[in-house]
């Protein structure tokens, strides 16, 4: 299997990322409210991270504390087997797949928390993937990061 190259990534549907995680954000914003949201939010994510070995592990916790995650996803990717892009391009992916346990679980987060009024959006993201950078919820940050880069 040929590697993708950086602009053949598969790459997460914005319009669905927006649509599940930004309501999320929209929730009130007190710090233990920041707290609750991003571990039940890291909680979606458990299972993908228990999919990841040392060197793949390894590119996620890299993109979550990257400036520019985008960026630095697609070079740690160029250094990737095919085998193992495809593990992360397929968690990724899960996002946009309305079956996958991800995208369901986030649907259910969505559920549990609904839409409230809140004029700052893109700082909550950003407090919610502080607090999931300290839980060391990686996959959830690179995916938190992607979703709230049009924020």
């Amino acid at each position: 299997m040929p590697k993708p190259k950086n602009n053949e990534m598969k790459s997460v549907s914005l319009a669905f990322l927006i649509g599940i995680i930004v309501p999320i954000f929209s929730c009130n914003s007190s710090s233990s409210n920041v707290s609750k949201l991003a571990n039940s939010m890291c909680d979606c994510f458990v299972a993908a991270e228990s999919k990841l070995d040392a060197e793949t592990a390894a590119v996620f916790q890299k993109v979550a504390e990257s400036e520019n995650p985008q960026q630095m996803l697609q070079q740690e990717m160029a250094k990737l087997s095919p085998e193992k892009t495809k593990i992360i391009t397929d968690i990724i992916s899960m996002v946009s797949d309305k079956d996958s346990p991800i995208s369901k679980c986030l649907n259910e987060f969505d559920k549990k928390h609904p839409e409230s009024k809140s004029l700052n959006r893109k700082q909550m993201a950003l407090d919610i993937i502080a607090e999931m950078k300290k839980n060391k919820c990686t996959v959830g940050t690179v995916v938190m990061y992607m979703g709230t880069k049009n924020l």
